[in-house]
């Protein structure tokens, strides 16, 4: 596991302005390999500014480090240098990345966790077979030559959607010790159809 954190000395007086910025910024980051969980983290206020720490959660460097070289992290970071918050911090930020060593979970959670994400990954399915259904009828009223390549990238998107049930009953019928494996093949399959269907919203508009 890697933790990806910057650290940002935010000007005093304009707090509300950074922590907007952050709660209304899109992300890109669901639906990413490897990608665990983020948080934004209010630290101590000091005399010239309050410091802030953004906490990304990875599965390991490489899963960073593929996300930094990404189309995502281009598209999270494209108003990164917008001339509106000239003077909202103190300093650029710092960056710090750590391994993680050792981890104490509490037990009593895990399988609660489990369910939760199961959950998840059911109604993205569902939200996904929703959004599918919605390409297909746009294709039927293309042309015909583009109606036939819209619902041939149809077909793509139900057997990457299918792929991904398939994990899930995986998942609901696992061990404890196989889970976490295959949750990682669940995630890469979550990956690649959020990224189909991405491009796929794009040609058929």
């Amino acid at each position: 596991m890697f933790i990806a954190m910057n650290r940002f000395r935010v000007n005093p007086e304009r707090v509300e302005e950074f922590e907007q910025i952050w709660l209304e910024r899109e992300t890109h980051l669901q639906g990413l390999p490897g990608f665990i969980e983020f948080h934004m983290l209010r630290g101590p206020e000091k005399e010239d500014h309050v410091l802030y720490a953004s906490h990304t959660v990875w599965r390991s460097r490489e899963d960073f480090e593929a996300w930094t070289h990404s189309e995502a992290f281009r598209a999270a970071h494209a108003n990164a240098g917008q001339s509106r918050r000239e003077g909202l911090y103190l300093g650029p930020p710092t960056f710090e990345g750590f391994e993680v060593i050792q981890t104490i979970n509490n037990e009593d959670n895990d399988m609660s966790n489990k369910e939760a994400y199961e959950q998840k990954l059911q109604a993205k399915l569902d939200e996904w077979q929703a959004e599918i259904d919605k390409l297909r009828a746009q294709a039927k009223g293309a042309e015909a030559d583009a109606r036939l390549e819209n619902e041939k990238e149809a077909e793509r998107l139900e057997a990457k959607r299918e792929e991904l049930r398939q994990k899930l009953d995986e998942l609901r019928n696992s061990s404890d010790e196989a889970w976490n494996d295959i949750k990682a093949g669940a995630e890469r399959a979550w990956a690649s159809l959020s990224e189909s269907l991405e491009k796929a919203r794009s040609r058929f508009k």
